[in-house]
């Protein structure tokens, strides 16, 4: 398997993951946490969506499904500006969002449909090429190093998720 379609074996079983986790939990769990120190299940699928359409879109040359599909406007309190991805909000920010099952899920399938059109126009040899960082002004950052940011912060929420959901709702899923 190619390096480009191993990553996007990653993030599609992640977002399956993701959905069975999601299996008999209501909206208003995912805006629980076990402290207020503790990001809820919501703010982190929220979070590593984002994440992941900023790298995709920026490596694709492309805007980001994030705002093509005006997703801002389905989150209640979520930033709408693209370059917003959660990276650094406090715990007053992340508990200023709302989010609804249904739009999570909806655009977590944006974002690997961006993945795939992304993902489908890179070979292996892409990885080792560099690219500007879209965030730190005048840094340059290989491809396969931001793929491997980008899906080490997708597994790493997608098991919070999973320990969270467990947390709320009890054992039972799988």
């Amino acid at each position: 398997m190619e390096s480009p379609a191993f990553v996007l074996n990653v993030l599609t079983r992640n977002v399956q993951q993701v959905e069975k986790a999601l299996e008999g939990m209501q909206d208003r769990d995912l805006r629980v946490a076990p402290d207020l120190r503790t990001n809820p299940p919501g703010w982190l699928l929220w979070h590593q969506a984002r994440f992941a359409d900023m790298v995709l879109s920026h490596i694709g040359g492309a805007a980001q499904a994030w705002t093509e599909g005006n997703w801002s406007a389905k989150f209640p309190g979520a930033p709408a500006d693209p370059k917003r991805t959660g990276l650094g909000d406090s715990m007053e920010q992340v508990r200023a969002m709302n989010f609804a099952k249904e739009p999570l899920l909806g655009y977590l399938h944006a974002v690997l449909e961006k993945a795939k059109g992304v993902l489908s126009g890179l070979t292996a040899a892409d990885f080792s090429r560099e690219i500007g960082h879209p965030v730190r002004t005048g840094e340059k950052i290989k491809i396969g190093d931001f793929l491997a940011a980008m899906t080490t912060d997708f597994v790493q929420h997608s098991g919070q998720v999973c320990y969270l959901r467990g947390y709320i709702t009890g054992p039972g899923w799988r």
